[in-house]
């Protein structure tokens, strides 16, 4: 994809870092306006890419969130589910197929800024709601203290978990359409 349309900015990781060639990593502050406006991004990582190539069997909307956006994702959801008369499926990423603790407590993040007395949440729904409000102000911690967040500041981005770990900073929800993701 690179080869054929070489003004397109290649990012991605593998094992957290930057893979040899690529135009930008995964980090956010690689991510400047200088770098990346007016420009496409091919976007690959070990986990999140194969959760959009799930996601490409939804006919439904698939909208992209984090603890950035986490109430404008929450909120956008609920108005989706509820215009169309719909359920909700949240997909948590993980680590090489495994639960991890920051993508559990961004569920959990997301899912209470609905209101979830008015869903019927799975077992896993529930526990994420669950953790995330009993975590409240302190989810960086128990990330950066998690085997993830240990090994991200290991190889140098804790400064990543730390932006990535604030709560609503952005209003924008950014939707996968099977083929894209757009603003």
């Amino acid at each position: 994809m690179k080869q054929r349309n070489p003004n397109y900015a290649l990012a991605g990781e593998r094992k957290g870092l930057k893979p040899e060639g690529f135009d930008l990593g995964n980090s956010p502050s690689e991510f400047t306006r200088k770098k990346i406006r007016g420009r496409s991004i091919i976007l690959t990582t070990t986990d999140g890419t194969k959760a959009f190539e799930l996601a490409k069997k939804s006919a439904r909307p698939v909208l992209v969130g984090g603890f950035l956006n986490a109430t404008a994702v929450g909120k956008k959801l609920y108005e989706l589910a509820y215009r169309n008369n719909c359920g909700i499926s949240l997909i948590a990423c993980g680590k090489k197929g495994k639960p991890s603790i920051e993508d559990f407590m961004c569920t959990g993040r997301i899912l209470e800024m609905m209101p979830v007395e008015e869903l019927a949440l799975s077992d896993s729904a529930l526990a994420a709601s669950v953790a995330s409000k009993g975590a409240g102000e302190k989810v960086v911690e128990l990330v950066r203290s998690s085997e993830h967040g240990q090994y991200l500041e290991r190889i140098g981005l804790a400064k990543d978990v730390e932006f990535c770990l604030r709560i609503n900073r952005y209003s924008d929800v950014p939707i996968f359409d099977s083929a894209r993701i757009r603003v």
